[in-house]
């Protein structure tokens, strides 16, 4: 008979439809199969766990118990260190794996038999318990599963805050969500849901809300009507974002990338501080500027102007905006302070017609009079460096990457602030020898350039007190 304390543990686990699945018993015409693989009989202990509770957890990426399937497959016979030798040749059944790659595994037979030994290819030792006895099989379930279970939300049929549905391909939400009226955090992204289920209108003090991957095609009205601090609507197949969202008015983050929208309205988003829509079709972003934001994404999209409001916004540290036919930036920005703008990678030529240009001596002299902590310019054609790059002066790391750059000007050694340099996947057979008087830099990345090793060797050599990875 299982043990009350197993039997207990496995109980609250299977009743409870979270990320990860505790799977249902085997028939003992299927344990009996998996002991003909083995070569032999399970322990008792494993025996009964495995018949009478579980079958082991469904792998979702936890490192949980083992299926029967997974630890036979792995199962081998290994020799007991300090062990007479008469009992030392035993088969060792992975019962778990550790995060740090060694097997928790089960003596199959003998003197050993359910205890748990630690496994790492050849190297076997006792998983010592307080006694500095090998650890019983039965004590490695019982901490096994009351971790999981100290790990996850409350079931929905008792009161709870945390929902977390995620990643269990449903295609509804369960019935039992609509007892969750007083949750404050709701994951249910990962699944097939075609609309936001109907009982999180009634959760009147939810605060974030993740519905990322799923087939949402639009969000309903009373969305706004909620006490949002969090919202990510990411990779679905909305088209557009409902005027209700305006009200969301202590709302701080939004996401809504790799969707289906067009346009983008910024109205009523006072609090907002991360802004992430990239991998849309947006050709426009309307409305006021949301004074408190600090992140903007919306690389990959079909921007050809950007707001001028960009660069009235004290807070705002990171701009991401690869992969927009914009050829240029907003005259705003000058003078302005950044931790990361990414720009570059124009979209595909069929996404937007015609295909623009960068003017990138325009660009670069606009850059130049801002203080960027990272600046990275990838996936556009740029041979050669404007003159006006040499204004860079107060960039801390630059990336030029991707970008079909066939030589270095000597200036680039002249950036006086300049400690990091991506130039990764370019065309360079070298650098120029202004980078060895450099005081400041540290590092450069020159992976994905046809330089021959000789040159790489003269280079580091030349350039002892910088790292050149290559």
């Amino acid at each position: 008979m299982a043990d009350p304390a197993l039997t207990q543990l496995v109980t609250a686990l299977q009743s409870r439809p979270w990320r990860r699945r505790f799977l249902p018993p085997l028939a003992e015409a299927a344990l009996a199969a998996f002991e003909v693989r083995l070569g032999c009989q399970l322990p008792p202990v494993m025996r009964s766990f495995y018949l009478e509770l579980c079958a082991g957890e469904e792998d979702r990426g936890y490192l949980g118990i083992l299926t029967l399937e997974r630890g036979v497959a792995n199962a081998s016979r290994s020799v007991l260190p300090g062990v007479p030798a008469a009992e030392a040749s035993v088969i060792l059944l992975p019962v778990r794996e550790r995060d740090d790659g060694p097997f928790e595994a089960v003596v199959c037979g003998g003197r050993y038999a359910d205890t748990i030994w630690l496994w790492d290819g050849a190297a076997v030792s006792p998983l010592a318990g307080p006694d500095g006895q090998p650890t019983p099989a039965l004590d490695l379930l019982r901490d096994a599963l009351d971790e999981a279970l100290q790990g996850m939300p409350a079931p929905l049929g008792v009161p709870t805050t945390i929902v977390d549905l995620a990643g269990l391909d449903l295609d509804a939400a369960p019935p039992e969500l609509a007892r969750a009226v007083h949750a404050v955090d709701v994951s249910i992204g990962g699944n097939r849901l075609t609309e936001l289920p109907d009982a999180v209108r009634s959760m009147a003090g939810l605060q974030r809300l993740a519905a990322s991957d799923n087939r949402l095609a639009q969000l309903p009205s009373w969305l706004g009507d909620l006490p949002l601090h969090w919202l990510d609507v990411s990779r679905n197949q909305l088209q557009a974002i409902p005027p209700s969202l305006r009200k969301l008015d202590r709302l701080e983050y939004l996401a809504a990338d790799g969707n289906l929208l067009k346009t983008l309205a910024t109205d009523g988003l006072d609090a907002l501080r991360e802004l992430t829509v990239a991998g849309n079709r947006i050709e426009r972003i309307d409305g006021a500027p949301p004074p408190k934001l600090r992140s903007i994404d919306v690389g990959n999209n079909q921007l050809m102007v950007l707001p001028s409001w960009l660069g009235e916004l004290s807070d705002l540290q990171v701009m991401k905006l690869a992969g927009n036919p914009l050829g240029a930036l907003p005259s705003t920005l000058e003078g302005a302070e950044f931790a990361v703008i990414e720009i570059g990678a124009l979209p595909p030529r069929d996404a937007i017609g015609a295909q623009p240009t960068w003017d990138w001596a325009l660009i670069f002299e606009l850059l130049g009079s801002c203080k960027i902590d990272w600046l990275r310019v990838a996936g556009s054609p740029l041979p050669a460096l404007p003159d006006s790059a040499r204004s860079l002066q107060r960039v801390r790391r630059l990336a030029i990457q991707s970008a079909a750059l066939e030589t270095v000007p000597d200036f680039i050694g002249e950036l006086a602030e300049l400690e990091a340099l991506w130039l990764d996947d370019n065309r360079l057979t070298t650098l120029p020898p202004s980078l060895a008087r450099h005081p400041r830099l540290r590092n450069i990345v020159l992976f994905g350039n046809p330089i021959a090793r000789d040159e790489l060797d003269r280079m580091r050599t030349a350039m002892p007190h910088i790292t050149i990875d290559a």
